[in-house]
């Protein structure tokens, strides 16, 4: 795997998946905010709340670091930026300047969650003077949305839908009681906003404005909810579906994550099993062997290099370990060294190109080395090599060829 992934750099890639430019914010103080703390309810489901409904539904959510957002140029490419503070926080008001500023030129805001207990710590930036009393409260500002106000709401919450009429299709089944907030939920006050949905006794509970050329959307539900029910999971994907009418992207799911790049193949299967066209070297098992037409199970994921079979001349499709020089290839004979950490295995695979091994050799500073095996597969055409690493010294291997036929070698 670290040798596809250090192939792989800087080649182009080609993406198959769910509607792509949807960006979700994360900080280095999400480590400050353990539940031990009190700080707020499971940190990681409330991160993982808000990003995992997307991801199961074939989007390519991209994590944005907070720490690098300082002006509205460093969110240029992104069409859904979704934010919370509720297990984190912003190191500084300039992220939320700069956050504010790109929703004023056209970006698409959605906003997830409250204000935490760790709200309340009077030596943060923002329980200065002026500041808002909360990184949320100082966003609002930043927006032009002063009189709009979040206050903690507790208790049981009935989610109705109270928005645009064209748009409650997207809502409809996702509706319902929600149980014990934990005061981290927002219930919303003040004027300048439209109202998506309320609770049972009509306070709003997620609301949107149109901020410059931008839009503004606010969910006061913790973002662990969209985690721990069905109903949570199927609801953010409503949201950020709505949220998209701004952005000139459709929300479009997908059943397959899919990254071709270079010779290479990465595949997530997320809804049913995906069958991958084409002969390829199966990165995730320890033996490299030859898969033709591989299947993705659902649920599941893989690595693939791809390879194409040669004529007359064997080649070394995928090795492991580091290689030390080049890879020597005639149809007589493929020679190579490679280094690696002690007490490891490396594997080897190599297409015949129509030949079989005559003979499987290793040496290490012109000593015989013993601890090597080799299995050749006539199905595949394909010899498997394995060997015990040596951290100082590569080992040198060579593979003779010859044509004519040899049985397969007994699985081990």
């Amino acid at each position: 795997v670290y040798n596809a992934l250090n192939d792989v750099a800087g080649k182009d890639y080609t993406l198959t998946a769910g509607t792509p430019g949807v960006t979700y914010l994360l900080s280095d103080t999400f480590t400050w905010e353990i539940e031990g703390d009190n700080w707020v309810q499971d940190p990681k489901q409330s991160y993982y709340g808000v990003a995992m409904p997307l991801i199961d539904d074939g989007i390519p959510l991209e994590v944005g670091a907070m720490e690098y957002i300082k002006t509205a140029e460093d969110l240029a490419g992104v069409s859904l930026l979704i934010v919370s503070y509720d297990s984190m926080k912003p190191m500084s008001e300039q992220v939320n300047e700069a956050i504010a500023d790109w929703v004023k030129q056209g970006g698409t805001l959605l906003y997830v969650g409250g204000n935490d207990a760790y709200t309340g710590v009077e030596s943060e930036w923002w329980n200065e003077a002026g500041k808002g009393g909360s990184p949320y409260n100082n966003l609002l500002s930043h927006l032009g949305l002063t009189q709009v106000t979040a206050e903690p709401f507790e208790g049981l919450a009935m989610l109705e839908y109270a928005g645009p009429d064209s748009k409650a299709s997207l809502f409809e089944g996702k509706t319902g009681l929600i149980n014990d907030a934990f005061g981290y939920t927002a219930s919303y006050g003040g004027e300048g906003f439209t109202t998506l949905l309320a609770t049972d006794v009509g306070d709003p509970l997620a609301i949107e404005a149109q901020v410059g050329e931008g839009h503004f959307l606010s969910v006061g539900l913790p973002g662990y909810y969209f985690a721990s029910t069905q109903q949570g999971a199927e609801w953010m994907k409503a949201i950020c579906e709505y949220a998209m009418q701004y952005t000139g992207y459709r929300y479009v799911s997908s059943p397959v994550m899919r990254v071709d790049r270079g010779n290479y193949t990465a595949v997530q299967a997320l809804s049913g099993d995906y069958t991958l066209e084409g002969t390829y070297v199966n990165l995730f098992d320890s033996t490299l062997p030859v898969v033709t037409n591989p299947v993705v199970e659902e649920g599941t994921c893989g690595l693939f290099c791809r390879v194409e079979a040669t004529d007359g001349t064997p080649t070394a499709a995928f090795f492991g370990g580091a290689l030390q020089g080049e890879v020597v290839q005639t149809p007589e004979r493929t020679t190579l060294s490679l280094t690696g950490p002690s007490n490891s295995v490396s594997s080897i695979r190599l297409l015949g190109g129509g030949k079989v091994p005559a003979q499987v050799s290793a040496s290490i500073g012109g000593q015989e080395y013993a601890n090597i095996l080799s299995q050749w597969n006539n199905a595949t055409n394909s010899l498997l090599v394995e060997l015990s690493n040596s951290t100082h010294q590569p080992v040198d291997i060579v593979i003779d060829w010859t044509d004519g036929e040899k049985p397969d070698d007994p699985p081990r």
